[in-house]
């Protein structure tokens, strides 16, 4: 927003930027309400808790130790977590959050950061979670070990790409940023990562969503997924943080 003044018979402009606002923050945090152990069912006392897909994932599978969310390749079959979030339908909001691979550098991982439309979970007459249900997508994949993003159509197709190769085996922290348009008409994304101590590369330029989302409904969940074959691996996610261009309103977080 840009504003003027007169201050002794000169014209100053200045712009003024429109504050960020928090929509979801979490630390997994033992003040958020997390303890150690599964995170299905936390935090303690939220209005919105981690819910899993197939609702029968044993523990080990997503897990809260040392106040972040690890995520462990058990078996070879796939399994997810999610979590409401203030819905937006307009606008350009921004999601962040770190993860960071662990295990040997020739091994892999098979995970995914998705932001999506919980009303399109039920899109195939199923409640379980599908890839091609999903809206926002990147992921640690296990093919050539690198971190990519889905260039969607809309309509649960369009393949992963990315605009340079980003690997991730060397175990550093890499930092995440979605910048999202949620726009009825023009739903794209924008996806940049920055290992740490380096500087940050974009990995997608206006990608489109894999799924729409109507208008009323809104992006308004976060979902996880964990698959691949090489037991063992694990990926630590932590700082999830997303910012929107309006306000929420006695949202209680915790």
């Amino acid at each position: 927003m840009r504003k003027s003044i007169v201050y002794g018979g000169i014209l100053v402009v200045f712009c003024v930027q429109a504050k960020a606002h928090v929509i979801y923050s979490n630390g997994f945090s033992k003040a958020d309400g997390y303890i150690d152990g599964t995170v299905i069912d936390q935090p303690a006392g939220a209005v919105n808790l981690w819910e899993d897909s197939p609702a029968d994932t044993p523990d080990g599978f997503f897990t809260i130790e040392n106040e972040t969310l690890v995520v462990t390749q058990v078996d070879t079959s796939d399994r997810w977590i999610f979590i409401n979030f203030p819905k937006q339908t307009a606008g350009i909001f921004t999601v962040t959050w770190d993860w960071q691979y662990v295990g040997p550098v020739e091994g892999n991982i098979d995970v995914g950061f998705c932001i999506s439309t919980r009303s399109n979970f039920d899109l195939d007459g199923n409640p379980e979670l599908a890839w091609l249900e999903q809206g926002v997508m990147s992921r640690m994949q296990q093919d050539s070990s690198v971190i990519d993003c889905r260039n969607g159509d809309w309509a649960g197709g369009g393949s992963y790409q990315a605009l340079q190769v980003f690997s991730y085996t060397d175990g550093k922290k890499v930092s995440m940023r979605y910048v999202i348009d949620v726009d009825f008409s023009d739903q794209f994304y924008s996806c940049y990562a920055q290992k740490e101590g380096e500087n940050e590369v974009q990995l997608a330029e206006e990608f489109g969503f894999r799924q729409e989302t109507a208008q009323d409904e809104g992006l308004n969940v976060i979902s996880i997924w964990m698959d691949g074959d090489t037991l063992g691996t694990q990926c630590i996610i932590d700082n999830i943080v997303i910012y929107g261009p309006a306000p929420v309103a006695e949202w209680p977080l915790y």
